[in-house]
């Protein structure tokens, strides 16, 4: 292969317009990013390696040198992941970018350099070199090269000899994932990396005597992952945020693709699709940040979703992403596509609840404003090895910042760390006398698994129910219970959640709460109630529990993998017998505008027996006062109702099991949640 036979192909690559990119950056994009780019090339060339980038999956802060050759199996410290991400050569990325910008050849030279470097070095097919060269990292590899190679189109330093050496160890790679096709690559997040990495070098690549077959080979098997993958509702299965969107890249990647070069895509693909990127736009917090369910970082999700409205032309997506292309969506599509969607309208959805059925995920919005209150709540399916021990989670964010979220992942390697990540402690749920609900064989497997269960949600009058309930703890040896939890918005400022434990009055267990927070949230704690100050709220956490010790821990959350961040969580602990059950009242209030906020307890009873009040294990009332306004709830923990009778809190009436009253007119029926 020749560079002017490759770039002569009637074909439409990633990037075409290189000098149009250039300027696009140039004008468009913060000089810090361009700086930060062109300093982690200028390392690249050197031979120190970090991963410190937005879609560096196994994220590094400490430069790795190699003073003479690259040595491509060198782990340098007890995580394989490292090697994995080394040889997927991202940071030939960076070079080829900073090449476009600068025009210096050095970093030309130093990608050829290295790419024949590790073509020399390795053998697919030696099992001496299989942390380099699995197929998870061939097929990422083939993607990366190929975007690399685009980016020197310009340089003479991709000479035909070294062409023709780049040609050669793509197809053998091409045929190395050919190779690998089982039941297991069909639900795997890795088979659709291997293949989006075999479609785009099958179409862009000269054409060679197999190309074709492989190209509508990798189409097959990326259109049946999409199907077998990825629930109806759009999620995949897998329950983790981050290798959602990484897939959900990949397919987007070859419907742009496939666009751009006239390829019909199988019938349904796009659908299925955009499904995935609306779970994209609903679970990326209204910063951009994805959330950190199971394995996941906090990554800016935007230039997904950017790249999603482009190629579908969908302006409530552009809503979601960014005004304009960043630094990375133009280097991925161009300045014709920037244009594009400069030109494209944007239109907020105006969606207040999201649903997501099949896997277990509500979301709620109070507007489409960046300083919204937004809640998710998560109660599905485990998912696979990237899950976490999170059903019945709560993650709450409140102009631009996070209240309560989920700690991350931190590591994969099969040690103390990892399943203190993966555990009951470092999620906002309930554990039950020290013991997880599921237990992990090492990292990736399990032993047990919890079941979840009414995982539903219900609006009536501005007011909000998100429910569900959890099986993890059914074979305890202190005795069996049941997790149950209650979310309850009364206001966007206003959040109730209530939790309840069902167990045999026999059986005594150990019952802690916790809530984890934004590492930027000052704390204190006073009685039963958190006071959280941070850049753009004042908030309060109110716990009401009988019984019970509340404390803030000292703790940790993990932003990015392999690194730590200290942070504050609150913890409530009480010993129980039987039924028990904790109320969390959460009072959102603007940076020096913080409301009053007071809750107690309300009789529960029916109407025509009003002297007798129901126990606490029937039902619980609270009567809660903000600022000016007063709100009463009623949630029943078990059936109470008799053959004609309504039920009476605070000297108001109503009829269900969660039910609201606002304002102070005691004639006011109540609104019923769930009956």
């Amino acid at each position: 292969m020749k560079k002017n036979e490759f770039f002569a192909q009637n074909k439409h690559f990633f990037v075409e317009d290189v000098e149009a990119v250039k300027q696009y950056v140039l004008t468009h994009c913060p000089q810090s990013e361009i700086a930060k780019i062109i300093e982690r090339a200028d390392e690249a060339c050197a031979q120190s390696f970090r991963f410190d980038l937005r879609w560096d999956m196994e994220y590094t802060e400490i430069p790795v040198v190699f003073d003479k050759e690259i040595n491509w199996l060198h782990q340098p410290a007890d995580d394989p992941e490292w090697i994995f991400a080394f040889n997927r050569h991202h940071f030939w990325i960076t070079l080829g970018q900073a090449y476009v910008l600068t025009g210096d050849e050095k970093y030309a030279e130093a990608f050829v350099r290295q790419c024949k470097s590790w073509i020399c070095q390795i053998n697919l097919r030696d099992p001496d070199c299989a942390n380099a060269c699995r197929t998870l990292e061939t097929g990422i590899r083939m993607n990366l090269w190929i975007k690399a190679f685009c980016l020197f189109r310009n340089s003479p330093a991709l000479t035909d000899s070294f062409c023709s050496l780049f040609e050669e160890s793509m197809i053998e790679q091409e045929k190395f994932i050919a190779e690998v096709w089982n039941s297991t690559k069909i639900i795997s997040n890795w088979g659709v990396l291997e293949n989006h990495g075999l479609f785009t070098a099958a179409l862009l690549m000269p054409e060679h005597p197999f190309s074709a077959a492989m190209l509508q080979e990798s189409l097959h098997r990326l259109d049946l992952q999409l199907q077998r993958q990825v629930y109806p509702d759009g999620v995949h299965w897998e329950q983790s945020t981050m290798y959602h969107n990484e897939v959900t890249q990949d397919f987007l990647e070859v419907k742009l693709l496939a666009d751009r070069n006239h390829i019909e895509l199988p019938e349904g693909y796009n659908e299925r699709l955009a499904k995935m990127i609306e779970f994209c736009v609903e679970h990326k917090k209204p910063d951009g940040i994805e959330m950190a369910m199971g394995d996941s970082d906090d990554i800016d999700v935007r230039d997904i979703i950017t790249k999603a409205a482009y190629s579908f032309n969908n302006p409530q997506w552009k809503a979601a992403g960014y005004t304009e292309f960043d630094f990375d969506c133009v280097f991925d599509l161009g300045a014709e596509a920037a244009a594009a969607y400069a030109a494209m309208s944007a239109l907020p959805s105006g969606r207040r609840t999201a649903v997501f059925p099949d896997s277990g995920h509500i979301f709620w919005h109070s507007s489409d404003t960046e300083d919204q209150t937004w809640l998710h709540f998560t109660n599905g399916v485990h998912g696979g090895g990237h899950a976490h021990e999170d059903k019945l989670h709560v993650d709450l964010f409140y102009r631009g910042e996070d209240i309560v979220r989920d700690s991350g992942r931190l590591t994969y390697v099969d040690k103390p760390e990892r399943f203190e990540f993966k555990g009951p402690k470092a999620h906002n749920v309930i554990e039950l006398d020290d013991q997880p609900s599921i237990l992990c064989k090492r990292s990736w497997g399990y032993h047990k698994l919890s079941w979840s269960l009414n995982t539903q949600t219900r609006e009536s009058n501005g007011f909000r129910l998100a429910q569900g309930a959890a099986l993890g703890y059914m074979e305890l040896e202190t005795g069996s219970a049941v997790l149950s939890r209650k979310v309850v918005w009364l206001r966007e400022d206003l959040i109730l959640v209530h939790d309840e434990i069902y167990a045999n009055p026999k059986d005594t267990h150990k019952i802690v709460q916790r809530w984890h927070f934004s590492p930027a949230a000052q704390v204190t704690l006073k009685g039963q109630t958190a006071a959280l100050s941070l850049n753009h709220s004042d908030c309060e956490v109110l716990t009401l529990a009988d019984n019970a010790q509340v404390r803030l821990t000292d703790t940790r959350l993990s932003l990015h993998y392999n690194t730590t961040t200290p942070s504050k969580m609150l913890e409530t602990e009480l010993n129980a017998s039987g039924f028990a059950s904790i109320t969390t009242i959460f009072s959102l209030n603007p940076k020096g505008e913080k409301a009053p906020c007071f809750a107690v307890n309300a009789p529960v009873s029916l109407v025509s027996r009003q002297d007798r009040p129901f126990a606490k294990k029937v039902a619980e009332g609270w009567v809660i006062q903000k600022g000016a306004d007063q709100f009463t709830v009623m949630i029943a923990h078990e059936d109470y109702m008799g053959p004609s009778d309504a039920v009476l809190v605070n000297e108001r009436q109503g009829m269900g099991h969660v039910i609201v009253w606002s304002g102070m007119d005691k004639e006011q029926w109540g609104t019923t949640l769930a009956f």
